[in-house]
């Protein structure tokens, strides 16, 4: 019976699956020569809020307007993440969110999620149509179908359907069998001001990314929990953040990478951890970003790094009881 209704799921998803909608229909390309759009109007003293969560090892980020447009959140780390997301929604005075991004279907990413799409207003999820053969992702799907959300299927090139900045999408599904080249890459401008969230994405899709688009952005959320999987010397340098962040918790896969964080204090960037920080806030002007009450993180990483393009899924009945 549970083999019967995770395939009728996956069906269901297939079906709800439709390509992102533009901001500006006027400026919806093709397949091929993506012209960028202008960047959001805002008023100077504006600010677009992006809250980068500590959820342990795992991310959630957390994209608050302030003026139009609604609220992001941006994966929900592991399964105990979920009632923490909620709680800091509910301090934020958040009690909707306009599109909730899985930005690919590991348990770090997906497993908080599923409390907030069952507990929280969710207009719209965007999914990178990668497949996961995990009791996670199986729980995941029937929830948006309980909960009758609209699902959106990353389109790499196009652009976010919200007033809440530019929001292109610089990488999505990728029929390879490492999952996390199917990770989900957002790339925001806000004014002047630019940031890269990179998900659990690889060096070969940064690569990709280096070749289609311009990725120069103010701020970069390191990639894979600053796995030396993700964060190439030749990325960092064609991004050329002021500041990134790295989320992680307790783990034994050694993030976040000695190699990576030298790599990061080499270009001289500054970091952030959520690991020694908590949460973050960072307020996103138009004029560039200011982060909020938390110091940056000094530390050297960790030698010795398990490059596992994997997280070990956990039953259900384990973790949610």
């Amino acid at each position: 019976m549970r083999l019967k209704r995770y395939i009728l799921t996956i069906a269901l998803l297939g079906s709800m699956l439709t390509p992102v909608i533009h901001a500006e229909e006027g400026a919806m390309p093709g397949c091929n020569g993506i012209t960028k759009e202008e960047g959001m109007e805002a008023a100077p003293g504006a600010a677009l809020n992006m809250h980068f969560l500590d959820v342990g090892q795992g991310d959630s980020i957390l994209v608050e307007p302030t003026g139009a447009g609604g609220n992001i959140l941006i994966d929900g780390g592991m399964h105990g993440s979920g009632e923490v997301i909620i709680d800091y929604l509910e301090k934020e005075h958040i009690d909707s969110l306009e599109w909730v991004v899985a930005t690919h279907p590991d348990v770090d990413h997906i497993g908080g999620l599923i409390k907030v799409l069952k507990e929280v207003e969710v207009k719209n999820v965007l999914d990178s149509g990668k497949e996961h053969t995990t009791e996670t992702y199986q729980k995941y799907l029937e929830v948006i179908d309980e909960q009758d959300i609209h699902v959106v299927k990353a389109v790499e090139g196009e652009y976010l359907d919200t007033q809440a900045a530019e929001v292109q999408i610089l990488n999505g599904y990728h029929d390879s069998d490492v999952i996390n080249k199917s990770s989900i890459v957002l790339h925001f401008t806000y004014g002047e001001t630019k940031a890269l969230l990179t998900g659990d994405a690889t060096i070969e899709n940064e690569v990709e990314m280096m070749e289609k688009y311009d990725v120069v952005s103010d701020m970069l959320k390191v990639g894979h929990h600053g796995a030396d999987t993700s964060t190439s010397a030749q990325f960092v340098e064609a991004v050329d953040p002021e500041t990134a962040f790295l989320s992680y918790g307790e783990n034994n896969y050694g993030h976040p990478s000695e190699n990576v964080v030298g790599i990061l204090k080499d270009a001289e960037v500054e970091l952030y951890s959520t690991y020694e920080s908590g949460n973050i806030e960072v307020s996103l002007y138009p004029q560039g970003p200011k982060v909020l009450s938390s110091e940056p993180w000094t530390g050297d990483g960790n030698e010795n790094v398990d490059n596992k393009d994997f997280i070990i899924d956990m039953p259900l009945g384990m973790i949610c009881g």
